[in-house]
């Protein structure tokens, strides 16, 4: 049975035709949903088409979105479709209730509203979002970056919330200037990571809200000598295939687009065919939750401070940066001998002054030749002669 997306007409007159909307085609987020979505809705021999919103992906800009939502649930109205399935980020409560109303049988994807329980199929990102915030603090982290998706995007508002209220039952906050605006896609997690490593604040793990952004985080990473998930740990969220394409993979929260893809499809075939809204017992909220996925990118502050009561120990791209320092290379010096960038290596460096607790860099480099961490500028100097002589 054929699936398009460019209209109605191909089909036999006889089916019935169900629409669904979603916000993009390049996704794989949005592959899983339809494919599933699409599989169900065949088996009772509907004809499908899709429309996508083709959503902007520049950063922190949704601008007239929500129209742009709009303007495909209308544009899918034009094709007489019987029924409709639509995935939306922007639209208000008041304009999907309106629209409801409007059209056709709809069945709505991460969204919920109260006057139409049974036409919803909630995915709770913040209950998703929750757990990712409680894995961390297990694992002993206490310096949270986050980057978000765009902010006026209703998963970002749940996700977000969720993190921060969980974090906040540990007396635990992630401060402004470390949450940066990313937008879903691989590059806008790559941006907003190389922004967050030019902040001031020394930090431990990185929440990015999809998983697309989480590979972005990794791979400067990668590129900069950040060692993951020793120096720096990341997490992510959908469960999505690029959290297995990392090294290392990805420890995420899986989103269940999948069963909402089929549970989407079961409730509107029961619109359809009996006319009347109806719960779907394998599509409560209870079998609809996120789940953690845990992986290799998240380090264990936790065992290692069990398993050595000694001072906190330096990785080894961070012992360069401050043995650099201490025989009076400045950062760009720095970054130029280890061939990454200056953001980096201050990075690197603020973290050796917070596990040091020390004032500033010139205090960190005293008390790491106190503490035998260094060799004094002068042995290094004399080492270096007697390389050159040799």
């Amino acid at each position: 049975m054929s699936t398009t997306k460019q209209g109605c007409s191909r089909f036999d007159a006889r089916q019935k035709r169900v629409g669904i909307v979603v916000s993009s085609y390049s996704s794989g987020f949005y592959g899983t949903l339809l494919d599933h979505a699409v599989r169900q809705l065949e088996s009772y021999g509907y004809s499908v088409i899709s429309k996508s919103t083709k959503v902007s992906s520049t950063p922190g800009k949704t601008g007239a979105y929500d129209q742009l939502e709009y303007d495909a649930w209308k544009s899918l109205l034009q094709t007489n479709c019987d029924g409709l399935i639509l995935h939306a980020k922007l639209l208000s409560d008041e304009q999907l209730a309106d629209m409801i109303q409007r059209g056709p049988k709809t069945v709505l994807i991460n969204r919920f509203l109260e006057d139409y329980p049974y036409q919803s199929v909630p995915v709770n990102n913040g209950d998703g979002a929750r757990l990712a915030a409680a894995h961390l603090v297990e694992m002993g982290h206490t310096r949270v970056a986050m980057i978000t998706g765009p902010k006026k995007y209703s998963d970002v508002v749940e996700r977000s919330r969720g993190f921060l209220s969980e974090l906040a039952k540990w007396n635990l906050s992630v401060p402004e200037d470390l949450i940066e605006v990313g937008n879903y896609t691989f590059e806008g997690g790559a941006q907003a990571f190389r922004r967050l490593l030019q902040t001031d604040r020394p930090f431990s793990v990185v929440f990015a809200q999809n998983d697309r952004m989480a590979a972005g985080v990794v791979h400067i990473c990668q590129a900069e000598g950040i060692s993951v998930p020793d120096e720096i740990s990341v997490i992510g969220y959908d469960g999505s295939f690029f959290g297995g394409l990392t090294q290392p993979k990805l420890t995420t929260v899986k989103y269940p687009i999948d069963k909402a893809g089929t549970c989407a499809a079961k409730i509107l075939h029961g619109l359809l065919e009996n006319h009347t809204p109806a719960s779907v017992p394998d599509c409560s909220k209870e079998h609809l939750k996120p789940t953690l996925v845990v992986r290799d990118s998240v380090h264990n502050k936790c065992a290692r401070q069990e398993k050595s009561t000694d001072l906190p120990l330096l990785t080894q791209r961070e012992y360069e940066c401050l043995q650099n320092i201490s025989i009076g290379n400045t950062s760009s010096e720095v970054a130029g001998f280890l061939h990454i960038a200056e953001d980096t290596v201050n990075f690197h460096l603020r973290n050796v002054i917070h596990k040091l607790q020390a004032r500033n860099r010139t205090h960190a480099v005293t008390i790491a030749l106190s503490r035998g961490y260094l060799r004094s500028p002068f042995d290094q100097k004399s080492s270096d002669i007697e390389m050159n002589l040799a």
